[in-house]
């Protein structure tokens, strides 16, 4: 009885050798790019290079610190509801930027200078904003 299988012979002759294949993926993020890393676009006690903000900054820090919340895609209540509001957005502007620096450098001086920290913070983003803006209308023409 052989229940439909066929007998194959032993030792049977192997005509070709299996073939073997080899792909290759390579995934890259769409626009990402490694930036080198940069200095602050101004330093820490050059409030005088842009005077709105250094009053604003000095006069109305809630309302700067709400600014850059907002400016920085972030919630534009993050500074009256979270007290590192401040600190959390400086790391976030220097990693994001690849400015070089370390969190316990950066926590001495939002705790230290809050003001001229705010206000170097407010012309980064002013800055990086006109920079982004730059490179678009560069890229239209």
């Amino acid at each position: 009885m052989s229940y439909g299988f066929q007998n194959q012979p032993q030792g049977g002759v192997i005509h070709a050798q299996p073939q073997s294949s080899t792909n290759t993926i390579i995934v890259q993020q769409p626009g990402h790019f490694s930036q080198a890393p940069r200095d602050w676009s101004s330093s820490l006690f050059s409030c005088c290079e842009d005077i709105p903000i250094c009053l604003c900054g000095f006069f109305l820090s809630p309302c700067l610190s709400m600014k850059v919340a907002q400016d920085m895609d972030e919630f534009v209540c993050l500074p009256c509801c979270v007290p590192a509001a401040d600190l959390i957005l400086r790391v976030k502007m220097r990693t994001q930027e690849h400015i070089p620096g370390s969190i316990c450098n950066d926590c001495m001086i939002v705790w230290c200078c809050s003001c001229c920290a705010l206000c170097q913070l407010a012309r980064e983003v002013k800055f990086v904003k006109n920079k982004t803006n730059y490179a678009a209308s560069t890229v239209r023409m």
